[in-house]
């Protein structure tokens, strides 16, 4: 069975944007192994709204439930 789980990230700049990102990725991507019968999948980043100050990204984890 294939699961999703969408994150937001928001930050002031792009690049501040994109290690935040890399960094929650990171975070569930150890949260989903925990459980054994968990493994990811696939991982999408697309930037949801810009403006001068702020950054959204979101953040698509696909992953599989044996």
């Amino acid at each position: 069975m294939r699961r999703r789980v969408k994150i937001f990230v928001e930050s002031g700049e792009a690049g501040i944007a994109a290690r935040s990102v890399n960094a929650e990725v990171e975070r569930w991507t150890k949260e989903l192994e925990k459980r054994a019968t968990s493994v990811i999948d696939r991982v999408d980043t697309k930037i949801v709204a810009v403006d001068p100050h702020t950054c959204y990204v979101m953040v698509t984890i696909q992953y599989i439930v044996a």
